[in-house]
């Protein structure tokens, strides 16, 4: 089968000097994406329409609804590819990127293609935490498929579709889109705080579809340098995770989903805080502490969260409000 049309999504928020890197790094892909679309996720500070507009062959869209999701969903309507490439203004690609995420997609069943994710600067502190105290992007140097066994854990174990990969560096084939629909607007960085790619993972396998993951597709990662600023993000991370398991147990109504953030997440996290205590870690204690708040700020989160609508389908992701 000829490799499929890939078009690239880049989302971006107020961070053009990490656009211009990543711009840089996708126009040494070889083979190119069919199409490289910028979203801009806060139009009203007007810098990235410069950015994008200096550079031949791309296309700017302004999404002024604050959300990852949001922004994804636009580029989805916006692109025309077989198959839609994900990444982040904080990332740079590297060159067999496109080319790596193509090959899984000669499978008719796999419907993503996630890939490495590696740190691209550990020169501070607060990156060194996130990749080695909080685990980092990685998922590991195997191959792996995913299908729908994957789901059927332990009864009480909530499936760990997060080990699927990352959304820096992921593809979706565009016809499982119109099967499971877009990814989810109350979910991601500036909604719930993360997740919007695992659910959407989630939804894929509950179809019947393969999610595949390839090591050999590689992107770097600018972790944030501050260890405040990982923090807050490893707050959003657990408060987002918890809104996610409760937008799952919505469509399987598996109690494993509400089992982790009830008792399994908290008994990990008091035996990390009795582990860094003992050795007087306390600067890794408060970011255990931060965890532990956005899991506890989760439950409530997605009270207010999962009234609203969920997922739009293909179609209706760019204009629906």
């Amino acid at each position: 089968m000829p490799p499929p049309r890939i078009s690239v999504v880049v989302c971006t928020r107020d961070r053009p000097a990490s656009l211009e890197r990543c711009l840089v790094s996708l126009s040494r892909c070889d083979p190119a994406p069919a199409e490289i679309v910028v979203i801009d996720n806060a139009p009203h500070a007007g810098q990235i329409r410069g950015i994008v507009a200096s550079r031949p062959g791309l296309r700017y869209i302004a999404e002024p609804r604050p959300g990852l999701s949001h922004a994804r969903n636009t580029g989805v309507e916006a692109t025309s590819g077989d198959v839609i490439a994900f990444t982040d203004d904080d990332v740079e690609v590297t060159a067999g990127w496109i080319a790596r995420l193509a090959v899984p997609f000669a499978d008719p069943l796999v419907a993503c293609v996630t890939g490495a994710v590696l740190p691209a600067d550990l020169s501070g502190e607060g990156a060194c935490q996130f990749e080695f105290t909080s685990g980092g992007l990685n998922n590991g140097f195997a191959r792996r498929r995913f299908d729908a066994r994957f789901l059927r854990q332990q009864w009480w174990k909530s499936p760990p579709v997060w080990a699927i990969g990352a959304g820096a560096n992921m593809a979706i084939r565009r016809s499982a889109f119109a099967t499971v629909g877009l990814f989810d607007p109350r979910l991601g960085a500036g909604a719930a705080g993360c997740s919007e790619d695992s659910e959407l993972w989630f939804r894929l396998l509950r179809a019947g579809l393969h999610c595949f993951y390839d090591p050999a597709a590689v992107v770097h990662h600018y972790h944030r340098p501050n260890r405040q600023e990982v923090n807050r993000q490893m707050r959003a991370y657990l408060r987002g995770h918890v809104v996610a398991l409760m937008v799952q147990f919505s469509q399987d109504h598996r109690v494993a989903h509400l089992l982790r953030p009830v008792v399994i997440i908290p008994i990990h996290y008091l035996r990390q805080l009795a582990r860094l205590t003992g050795r007087g870690d306390w600067k890794g204690v408060h970011m255990i502490f931060m965890q532990v708040l956005g899991c506890a700020m989760g439950p409530f989160d997605a009270r207010r969260r999962l009234a609203r609508p969920g997922p739009p389908h293909l179609g209706e992701g760019s204009n629906r409000k």
